[in-house]
Protein backbone atom coordinates (compact mmCIF):
# COMPACT_ATOMS: atom_id res chain seq x y z
CA UNK A 1 0.00 0.00 0.00
CA UNK A 2 1.35 3.46 -0.51
CA UNK A 3 1.41 6.06 1.98
CA UNK A 4 2.35 9.42 1.49
CA UNK A 5 5.32 10.82 3.51
CA UNK A 6 4.91 12.09 7.16
CA UNK A 7 6.02 15.94 6.41
CA UNK A 8 3.59 15.89 3.69
CA UNK A 9 0.68 14.85 5.93
CA UNK A 10 1.89 17.69 8.56
CA UNK A 11 1.94 20.46 5.82
CA UNK A 12 -1.56 19.80 4.68
CA UNK A 13 -2.43 19.37 8.09
CA UNK A 14 -1.29 23.05 8.57
CA UNK A 15 -2.77 24.49 5.53
CA UNK A 16 -6.12 26.39 6.38
CA UNK A 17 -7.91 25.63 3.31
CA UNK A 18 -7.51 21.81 4.31
CA UNK A 19 -10.30 21.59 7.03
CA UNK A 20 -12.52 25.04 6.14
CA UNK A 21 -15.58 24.15 4.95
CA UNK A 22 -17.36 24.20 1.52
CA UNK A 23 -19.30 27.60 1.35
CA UNK A 24 -22.54 26.96 -0.45
CA UNK A 25 -25.12 29.79 -1.76
CA UNK A 26 -27.90 30.09 0.50
CA UNK A 27 -31.42 28.05 -0.41
CA UNK A 28 -33.07 30.86 -1.84
CA UNK A 29 -30.51 31.30 -4.56
CA UNK A 30 -31.14 28.41 -6.29
CA UNK A 31 -35.14 28.90 -6.16
CA UNK A 32 -34.45 32.06 -8.17
CA UNK A 33 -32.22 30.65 -10.68
CA UNK A 34 -34.75 27.80 -10.77
CA UNK A 35 -37.47 30.17 -11.60
CA UNK A 36 -35.21 32.14 -14.18
CA UNK A 37 -33.72 28.59 -16.43
CA UNK A 38 -38.12 27.84 -16.44
CA UNK A 39 -39.03 31.43 -17.55
CA UNK A 40 -36.02 31.38 -20.88
CA UNK A 41 -37.24 27.36 -21.97
CA UNK A 42 -41.07 29.10 -21.96
CA UNK A 43 -39.88 31.99 -23.90
CA UNK A 44 -37.86 29.79 -26.60
CA UNK A 45 -40.41 27.17 -26.77
CA UNK A 46 -43.31 29.39 -28.42
CA UNK A 47 -45.59 28.22 -31.07
CA UNK A 48 -45.31 27.19 -34.25
CA UNK A 49 -47.74 28.82 -37.08
CA UNK A 50 -47.55 26.24 -39.00
CA UNK A 51 -50.09 24.26 -39.82
CA UNK A 52 -47.91 21.37 -40.04
CA UNK A 53 -46.76 21.72 -36.40
CA UNK A 54 -49.47 19.86 -34.83
CA UNK A 55 -49.08 17.37 -36.71
CA UNK A 56 -44.93 17.40 -35.55
CA UNK A 57 -46.00 17.40 -32.38
CA UNK A 58 -47.80 14.31 -31.97
CA UNK A 59 -45.64 12.08 -34.09
CA UNK A 60 -42.54 13.37 -32.04
CA UNK A 61 -44.41 12.86 -28.13
CA UNK A 62 -45.85 9.07 -29.88
CA UNK A 63 -41.74 8.60 -30.42
CA UNK A 64 -40.94 9.87 -27.10
CA UNK A 65 -43.98 7.67 -25.04
CA UNK A 66 -42.67 5.04 -27.41
CA UNK A 67 -39.20 4.69 -26.26
CA UNK A 68 -39.85 6.01 -22.68
CA UNK A 69 -43.47 4.16 -21.28
CA UNK A 70 -44.92 1.54 -23.96
CA UNK A 71 -41.38 -0.04 -24.71
CA UNK A 72 -40.32 -0.80 -20.93
CA UNK A 73 -44.05 -1.46 -20.06
CA UNK A 74 -44.33 -4.29 -22.63
CA UNK A 75 -40.49 -5.30 -21.87
CA UNK A 76 -41.97 -5.38 -18.31
CA UNK A 77 -45.02 -7.53 -18.89
CA UNK A 78 -43.39 -10.14 -21.19
CA UNK A 79 -39.79 -10.42 -19.53
CA UNK A 80 -37.68 -11.76 -22.17
CA UNK A 81 -34.94 -14.34 -21.75
CA UNK A 82 -32.27 -12.62 -23.01
CA UNK A 83 -31.14 -8.52 -22.92
CA UNK A 84 -30.54 -8.72 -26.63
CA UNK A 85 -34.31 -9.67 -27.04
CA UNK A 86 -35.45 -6.70 -24.58
CA UNK A 87 -33.18 -4.00 -26.24
CA UNK A 88 -34.87 -5.41 -30.01
CA UNK A 89 -38.06 -4.94 -28.51
CA UNK A 90 -37.95 -1.49 -27.23
CA UNK A 91 -36.25 -0.64 -30.72
CA UNK A 92 -39.10 -1.78 -32.78
CA UNK A 93 -41.73 -0.63 -29.88
CA UNK A 94 -40.38 2.87 -30.36
CA UNK A 95 -40.47 2.57 -34.20
CA UNK A 96 -43.52 1.61 -34.61
CA UNK A 97 -45.07 3.95 -32.38
CA UNK A 98 -43.22 6.75 -34.93
CA UNK A 99 -44.23 4.98 -38.03
CA UNK A 100 -48.14 4.60 -36.61
CA UNK A 101 -48.49 8.08 -35.90
CA UNK A 102 -47.19 9.29 -38.37
CA UNK A 103 -49.22 6.87 -40.82
CA UNK A 104 -52.44 7.82 -39.03
CA UNK A 105 -52.15 11.98 -39.07
CA UNK A 106 -51.99 11.87 -42.72
CA UNK A 107 -55.14 13.71 -42.64
CA UNK A 108 -54.05 15.96 -39.30
CA UNK A 109 -55.82 19.18 -39.12
CA UNK A 110 -55.73 20.59 -36.16
CA UNK A 111 -53.90 23.69 -34.74
CA UNK A 112 -50.52 23.50 -33.22
CA UNK A 113 -52.86 25.20 -29.51
CA UNK A 114 -55.23 22.77 -29.75
CA UNK A 115 -52.63 20.11 -30.58
CA UNK A 116 -50.72 21.14 -27.25
CA UNK A 117 -53.59 20.64 -24.96
CA UNK A 118 -53.85 17.15 -26.67
CA UNK A 119 -50.62 16.37 -25.74
CA UNK A 120 -50.95 17.79 -22.15
CA UNK A 121 -53.73 15.58 -21.85
CA UNK A 122 -51.67 12.71 -22.57
CA UNK A 123 -49.73 13.83 -19.85
CA UNK A 124 -51.99 13.87 -17.25
CA UNK A 125 -53.48 10.53 -18.16
CA UNK A 126 -49.93 9.16 -17.74
CA UNK A 127 -49.26 10.97 -14.80
CA UNK A 128 -52.57 9.61 -13.34
CA UNK A 129 -51.90 6.20 -14.05
CA UNK A 130 -48.29 6.46 -12.34
CA UNK A 131 -50.58 7.69 -9.90
CA UNK A 132 -53.21 5.08 -9.60
CA UNK A 133 -50.22 2.50 -8.43
CA UNK A 134 -50.70 3.94 -4.99
CA UNK A 135 -53.68 2.59 -4.49
CA UNK A 136 -52.65 -0.96 -5.68
CA UNK A 137 -51.16 -2.51 -3.48
CA UNK A 138 -49.85 -5.04 -5.59
CA UNK A 139 -46.63 -7.64 -5.43
CA UNK A 140 -46.83 -8.20 -8.93
CA UNK A 141 -44.02 -5.29 -10.26
CA UNK A 142 -44.10 -6.21 -13.92
CA UNK A 143 -47.63 -4.51 -13.73
CA UNK A 144 -46.37 -0.60 -13.13
CA UNK A 145 -46.83 0.15 -16.76
CA UNK A 146 -50.40 -0.79 -17.17
CA UNK A 147 -52.58 2.01 -15.78
CA UNK A 148 -49.91 4.91 -17.65
CA UNK A 149 -50.28 3.13 -20.34
CA UNK A 150 -54.20 2.76 -20.58
CA UNK A 151 -54.60 6.09 -19.46
CA UNK A 152 -52.59 8.01 -21.60
CA UNK A 153 -54.81 7.59 -24.57
CA UNK A 154 -57.73 8.48 -22.81
CA UNK A 155 -56.65 11.64 -21.53
CA UNK A 156 -55.86 12.47 -24.81
CA UNK A 157 -59.18 11.49 -25.88
CA UNK A 158 -61.17 13.12 -23.49
CA UNK A 159 -59.37 16.41 -24.11
CA UNK A 160 -59.94 16.23 -27.84
CA UNK A 161 -64.02 15.85 -26.60
CA UNK A 162 -63.95 18.71 -24.71
CA UNK A 163 -62.23 20.92 -26.96
CA UNK A 164 -63.89 19.79 -30.06
CA UNK A 165 -66.47 22.55 -30.16
CA UNK A 166 -64.04 25.22 -28.99
CA UNK A 167 -62.04 27.58 -30.58
CA UNK A 168 -58.35 27.77 -28.62
CA UNK A 169 -55.78 30.12 -28.59
CA UNK A 170 -52.78 30.53 -27.47
CA UNK A 171 -52.73 32.58 -23.88
CA UNK A 172 -55.98 31.19 -22.90
CA UNK A 173 -54.00 27.90 -23.05
CA UNK A 174 -51.64 28.73 -21.45
CA UNK A 175 -53.88 29.82 -18.66
CA UNK A 176 -55.14 26.00 -18.46
CA UNK A 177 -51.74 24.24 -18.92
CA UNK A 178 -50.37 26.26 -15.58
CA UNK A 179 -53.90 26.08 -14.17
CA UNK A 180 -53.56 22.43 -14.07
CA UNK A 181 -49.97 22.55 -12.50
CA UNK A 182 -51.05 25.24 -9.78
CA UNK A 183 -53.88 22.08 -8.87
CA UNK A 184 -50.55 19.91 -8.80
CA UNK A 185 -49.05 22.35 -6.21
CA UNK A 186 -51.97 22.83 -3.75
CA UNK A 187 -53.66 19.32 -4.35
CA UNK A 188 -50.51 18.25 -2.69
CA UNK A 189 -50.30 20.95 -0.38
CA UNK A 190 -53.49 21.11 1.03
CA UNK A 191 -52.92 17.17 3.16
CA UNK A 192 -49.53 18.39 4.12
CA UNK A 193 -52.08 21.29 6.53
CA UNK A 194 -54.03 18.68 8.13
CA UNK A 195 -51.85 17.63 11.50
CA UNK A 196 -53.72 14.03 11.91
CA UNK A 197 -52.00 12.89 8.44
CA UNK A 198 -48.93 12.20 9.91
CA UNK A 199 -50.19 9.82 11.96
CA UNK A 200 -51.65 7.49 9.65
CA UNK A 201 -49.51 4.75 8.04
CA UNK A 202 -47.18 5.59 4.94
CA UNK A 203 -49.26 3.74 2.90
CA UNK A 204 -52.44 5.33 3.41
CA UNK A 205 -50.42 8.77 3.44
CA UNK A 206 -49.45 8.08 0.35
CA UNK A 207 -52.99 7.94 -1.27
CA UNK A 208 -53.96 11.07 0.68
CA UNK A 209 -51.75 12.70 -1.09
CA UNK A 210 -51.66 11.24 -4.48
CA UNK A 211 -56.21 11.51 -4.21
CA UNK A 212 -55.77 14.87 -3.17
CA UNK A 213 -53.48 16.01 -6.20
CA UNK A 214 -56.17 13.86 -8.65
CA UNK A 215 -58.63 15.79 -7.40
CA UNK A 216 -57.63 19.19 -7.20
CA UNK A 217 -55.88 19.05 -11.15
CA UNK A 218 -58.84 19.00 -12.61
CA UNK A 219 -61.10 21.52 -10.62
CA UNK A 220 -58.20 24.13 -10.45
CA UNK A 221 -58.85 23.52 -14.68
CA UNK A 222 -62.28 23.97 -14.25
CA UNK A 223 -62.83 27.14 -12.37
CA UNK A 224 -59.73 28.74 -14.70
CA UNK A 225 -62.41 27.82 -17.89
CA UNK A 226 -65.01 29.84 -15.83
CA UNK A 227 -62.95 32.41 -14.47
CA UNK A 228 -61.63 32.80 -17.99
CA UNK A 229 -65.62 33.03 -19.62
CA UNK A 230 -66.54 35.54 -17.13
CA UNK A 231 -63.68 38.10 -17.44
CA UNK A 232 -63.55 36.86 -21.00
CA UNK A 233 -59.85 36.01 -21.06
CA UNK A 234 -60.22 33.77 -23.89
CA UNK A 235 -57.96 36.27 -26.45
CA UNK A 236 -55.40 37.17 -23.90
CA UNK A 237 -52.48 37.54 -25.03
CA UNK A 238 -49.39 34.98 -24.51
CA UNK A 239 -47.35 37.58 -22.63
CA UNK A 240 -50.61 38.44 -20.53
CA UNK A 241 -50.54 34.65 -20.14
CA UNK A 242 -46.93 34.36 -19.07
CA UNK A 243 -46.96 37.13 -16.68
CA UNK A 244 -50.39 35.73 -14.46
CA UNK A 245 -48.79 32.76 -13.51
CA UNK A 246 -45.71 34.43 -12.91
CA UNK A 247 -46.92 36.72 -10.69
CA UNK A 248 -48.37 34.09 -8.72
CA UNK A 249 -45.16 32.40 -8.19
CA UNK A 250 -43.68 35.60 -7.22
CA UNK A 251 -46.38 36.00 -4.83
CA UNK A 252 -46.26 32.37 -2.78
CA UNK A 253 -42.20 33.11 -2.79
CA UNK A 254 -43.39 36.35 -0.78
CA UNK A 255 -45.52 34.34 1.21
CA UNK A 256 -43.37 31.88 2.44
CA UNK A 257 -40.41 34.95 3.11
CA UNK A 258 -42.79 36.97 4.68
CA UNK A 259 -43.88 33.67 7.44
CA UNK A 260 -40.00 32.93 7.53
CA UNK A 261 -39.01 36.53 9.05
CA UNK A 262 -42.17 36.53 11.73
CA UNK A 263 -41.23 32.60 12.40
CA UNK A 264 -38.10 31.88 11.74
CA UNK A 265 -37.66 27.75 11.15
CA UNK A 266 -40.99 27.38 13.36
CA UNK A 267 -43.96 25.46 11.98
CA UNK A 268 -43.47 24.91 8.24
CA UNK A 269 -46.95 24.13 8.25
CA UNK A 270 -47.72 28.21 8.55
CA UNK A 271 -45.11 28.80 5.89
CA UNK A 272 -46.56 26.57 3.29
CA UNK A 273 -49.94 27.98 3.97
CA UNK A 274 -48.73 31.47 3.94
CA UNK A 275 -47.31 30.67 0.42
CA UNK A 276 -50.25 29.51 -0.50
CA UNK A 277 -51.96 32.39 0.12
CA UNK A 278 -49.77 34.59 -1.28
CA UNK A 279 -49.91 32.94 -4.49
CA UNK A 280 -53.43 34.17 -5.26
CA UNK A 281 -52.83 37.41 -4.56
CA UNK A 282 -49.66 37.41 -7.18
CA UNK A 283 -52.55 36.31 -9.29
CA UNK A 284 -54.48 39.47 -8.67
CA UNK A 285 -51.86 41.71 -8.72
CA UNK A 286 -50.44 40.58 -12.35
CA UNK A 287 -53.78 40.14 -13.56
CA UNK A 288 -54.60 44.07 -12.90
CA UNK A 289 -51.47 45.01 -14.52
CA UNK A 290 -52.60 43.14 -17.75
CA UNK A 291 -55.63 45.52 -17.53
CA UNK A 292 -53.66 48.91 -17.97
CA UNK A 293 -50.64 47.89 -20.33
CA UNK A 294 -49.95 45.34 -22.64
CA UNK A 295 -47.69 42.43 -22.06
CA UNK A 296 -45.37 40.57 -24.89
CA UNK A 297 -43.46 37.01 -24.16
CA UNK A 298 -40.29 39.32 -24.24
CA UNK A 299 -41.45 41.83 -21.45
CA UNK A 300 -43.15 39.48 -19.10
CA UNK A 301 -40.31 36.89 -19.52
CA UNK A 302 -37.87 39.87 -18.71
CA UNK A 303 -39.73 41.59 -15.90
CA UNK A 304 -39.57 38.02 -14.56
CA UNK A 305 -35.68 37.95 -14.70
CA UNK A 306 -35.46 41.22 -13.57
CA UNK A 307 -37.22 39.86 -10.24
CA UNK A 308 -34.57 36.87 -9.90
CA UNK A 309 -31.68 39.31 -10.51
CA UNK A 310 -32.86 41.63 -8.13
CA UNK A 311 -33.13 38.97 -5.68
CA UNK A 312 -30.05 37.35 -6.76
CA UNK A 313 -28.12 40.70 -6.23
CA UNK A 314 -29.72 41.78 -2.88
CA UNK A 315 -28.90 38.07 -1.20
CA UNK A 316 -25.60 38.19 -2.82
CA UNK A 317 -24.76 41.54 -0.82
CA UNK A 318 -25.95 40.05 2.51
CA UNK A 319 -23.51 36.92 1.65
CA UNK A 320 -20.92 39.38 1.33
CA UNK A 321 -21.36 40.52 4.35
CA UNK A 322 -21.04 36.95 5.85
CA UNK A 323 -24.93 36.99 7.29
CA UNK A 324 -26.12 34.02 8.73
CA UNK A 325 -30.01 34.73 10.13
CA UNK A 326 -31.83 33.11 7.42
CA UNK A 327 -34.51 35.88 7.66
CA UNK A 328 -32.45 38.61 6.50
CA UNK A 329 -31.76 36.56 3.04
CA UNK A 330 -35.48 36.13 3.37
CA UNK A 331 -35.91 40.00 3.50
CA UNK A 332 -33.36 40.67 0.74
CA UNK A 333 -35.20 37.80 -1.86
CA UNK A 334 -38.31 40.04 -1.14
CA UNK A 335 -36.82 43.80 -1.24
CA UNK A 336 -34.77 42.98 -3.93
CA UNK A 337 -36.67 41.00 -6.05
CA UNK A 338 -39.20 44.06 -5.91
CA UNK A 339 -37.09 46.81 -6.53
CA UNK A 340 -35.84 44.38 -9.72
CA UNK A 341 -39.43 44.26 -11.07
CA UNK A 342 -40.57 47.94 -10.52
CA UNK A 343 -37.12 48.39 -12.67
CA UNK A 344 -37.51 46.46 -15.05
CA UNK A 345 -41.16 47.29 -15.77
CA UNK A 346 -40.49 50.81 -16.09
CA UNK A 347 -37.69 50.37 -18.03
CA UNK A 348 -39.95 47.91 -20.54
CA UNK A 349 -43.05 50.33 -21.21
CA UNK A 350 -42.00 51.59 -24.38
CA UNK A 351 -41.33 48.27 -26.08
CA UNK A 352 -45.18 47.71 -26.03
CA UNK A 353 -46.46 51.25 -26.35
CA UNK A 354 -47.70 49.94 -29.93
CA UNK A 355 -48.46 46.52 -28.99
CA UNK A 356 -51.94 45.09 -29.79
CA UNK A 357 -54.24 44.04 -26.85
CA UNK A 358 -54.38 40.16 -27.06
CA UNK A 359 -51.64 39.33 -29.37
CA UNK A 360 -47.50 39.35 -29.46
CA UNK A 361 -46.95 41.48 -32.41
CA UNK A 362 -43.33 42.97 -33.41
CA UNK A 363 -42.32 45.97 -31.68
CA UNK A 364 -39.77 48.90 -33.31
CA UNK A 365 -39.18 51.63 -31.05
CA UNK A 366 -36.15 53.18 -33.02
CA UNK A 367 -35.23 56.59 -33.65
CA UNK A 368 -34.90 57.12 -37.54
CA UNK A 369 -32.78 59.02 -39.95
CA UNK A 370 -33.62 60.36 -43.26
CA UNK A 371 -31.72 58.96 -46.47
CA UNK A 372 -31.01 62.31 -48.86
CA UNK A 373 -34.71 63.46 -49.37
CA UNK A 374 -36.52 59.80 -49.81
CA UNK A 375 -38.18 57.90 -47.13
CA UNK A 376 -36.93 57.16 -43.22
CA UNK A 377 -34.44 54.13 -42.57
CA UNK A 378 -35.22 52.06 -39.67
CA UNK A 379 -31.81 51.98 -37.55
CA UNK A 380 -32.52 49.01 -34.96
CA UNK A 381 -36.10 46.74 -34.53
CA UNK A 382 -37.02 45.47 -31.34
CA UNK A 383 -38.76 42.05 -31.15
CA UNK A 384 -39.95 39.45 -28.51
Amino acid sequence: MITSPPYLSNLNSMDPKIDRPVTKPPKPVYIWLLLGISLIFHTSAGFSKEASSGRASVVGNSLLYGTALYGPGIISLLEPDSPEVGVGLEMLIASGSFLGALQATKQYELDPVRTRLLIWGAYTGTAYGLGSLAFFDSEDTRTWAVPPMLLTPLGTTLVYQLTQNRDCFEGETDLLVTSGLGGLLYGTAIPYLIRPIEDLSSSLQQKIYVGSAMLAVPLFIWQTTQLIDRLDLHHISRGEATLIPLGGIVGGLYGAGTAHLFLHDRYPRLHVLSSMLGLPLGVYSAYRLTLDEDYTVGRATMIGLGAIAGAIFSEGLAFITQVEDSRIFAACGIVGSALGIYLVHNATQSQTGQAKAGSDQPIANAPTLPSGGGLPIQLLTIKF
